[in-house]
């Protein structure tokens, strides 16, 4: 059997102490504990921001999925454009910007924004123009 290490975190909003115990990862950082017993507390900042959490790692994955390896490789968006796309979800969820639009190689373009009920709009369009001159 293999010994069960025990780490102390506390709340980031209200400073509970919560015993983190794991017989496999423990953080590497006090910071890092603080944070994984932040999502453990009950307290009432601590759901809202568990709840956050979970709205960015879900509209994250969309976006990867949206317009990483899911499409054909013409149409894939480059990893860091991609990690853009992330870091802007989070800063859509604080309240910091209210929408974003990237204009993408090969005419995708990528839209997030916050709808009046509160949920996290992610689009990616494809424009294709045909022109033609004499």
């Amino acid at each position: 059997m293999g010994d069960i290490k025990e780490l102390r975190g506390a709340c980031l909003f209200c400073g509970q102490y919560i015993v983190l115990s794991d017989e496999e990862e423990m953080p590497e950082s006090m910071i890092e504990a603080d944070r994984l017993a932040t999502m453990q507390c009950s307290c009432m900042e601590a759901r809202e921001f568990q709840r956050k959490v979970k709205r960015s790692a879900s509209a994250k994955t969309k976006v990867q999925n949206m317009f990483g390896n899911n499409l054909q490789e013409q149409y894939r968006a480059e990893a860091e454009c991609i990690e853009l796309l992330k870091d802007c979800i989070d800063l859509l969820i604080d309240g910091r910007i209210a929408k974003v639009s990237i204009d993408l190689p090969m005419g995708v373009k990528a839209k997030i924004s916050m709808s009046a009920e509160g949920k996290i709009r992610i689009e990616r369009s494809l424009t294709q123009k045909q022109k033609d001159s004499e």
